[in-house]
């Protein structure tokens, strides 16, 4: 784009018959605030040639450059500047257009998201950065190289005994089915149950500890409702990606890999 910027003034300035050499490289900006635009050009340079101030100049410069090409929005001038705003519909149909697509690279990139806990539903947060997520994926993809999206679930923790904790309590073996509810929400009104129950009992906190011990130590009855509140919010995750047409191709689950990250840090410990 700075190229076309770069065309765009030399062309102009030749049509104006200035024949001051200039380093467009060099003179050419990338303005730190979006509000004056995506590229600027100063005018001071050629202000001794031309022997006219250099708003002036920035002024004629711009009635000479007509229209703006599609790539820009607008172009405009500030005082000595000339401010170009680039037009993102244009761009990004340049990004993705078929001749733009390049030959198949050997390059593999990895993009991990949304990566969520299982003790509550997918929020705003994760969508922003399903959104981000799949979009820099696309753009990766467009130009011929393969991306391997990744989801690390993290799916263990006293965050997650509070939730199961919570149903244990006040569940009555009821089921997201039964309550006619999305299985990822089912699960997340326990976790607030229990933030709700926490604040009139402060020793359920030291009990959800107690029941992550147990999850460690691979307590029978423990393990199996962590299997089952997991399945629910791992159900209710999987119903909102296919909505929105995300399609993991690796799933990373922490309860899988955190045993070997305990004992990266007890030797940087021993260490």
């Amino acid at each position: 784009m700075k190229e076309i910027v770069k065309e765009l003034i030399q062309t102009t300035l030749k049509e104006m018959d200035v024949k001051t050499e200039l380093d467009l490289d060099s003179l050419i900006e990338k303005p730190k605030d979006y509000k004056n635009g995506d590229f600027a050009f100063p005018c001071f340079s050629l202000a001794k040639d031309l022997k006219k101030a250099p708003q002036q100049i920035a002024t004629e410069l711009r009635e000479n450059m007509g229209n703006p090409p599609e790539e820009f929005q607008e172009i405009q001038v500030a005082g000595p500047y000339i401010n170009f705003y680039l037009n993102r519909k244009t761009l990004a149909k340049k990004i993705f257009s078929k001749k733009n697509k390049k030959e198949k690279s050997k390059e593999t990139i990895l993009i991990e998201f949304p990566s969520p806990n299982t003790n509550k539903p997918l929020h705003l947060g994760h969508l922003r950065n399903m959104a981000i997520g799949e979009s820099v994926s696309k753009i990766i993809e467009s130009q011929g190289k393969k991306v391997i999206r990744a989801n690390l679930n993290n799916d263990r923790g006293t965050h997650i005994c509070k939730s199961m904790l919570a149903y244990k309590t006040w569940g009555n073996n009821k089921t997201p089915n039964g309550q006619k509810q999305k299985s990822d929400h089912f699960v997340g009104d326990y976790y607030v149950k229990f933030a709700q129950e926490a604040k009139k009992k402060p020793d359920l906190e030291f009990a959800a500890q107690d029941m992550l011990q147990k999850w460690e130590e691979g307590d029978k009855e423990t393990i199996e409702l962590w299997k089952k509140m997991n399945g629910w919010a791992l159900k209710g995750f999987q119903e909102t990606y296919k909505k929105f047409g995300i399609k993991i191709n690796k799933e990373y689950f922490e309860s899988e890999i955190y045993s070997h990250g305990k004992e990266i840090i007890k030797k940087g410990l021993r260490k």
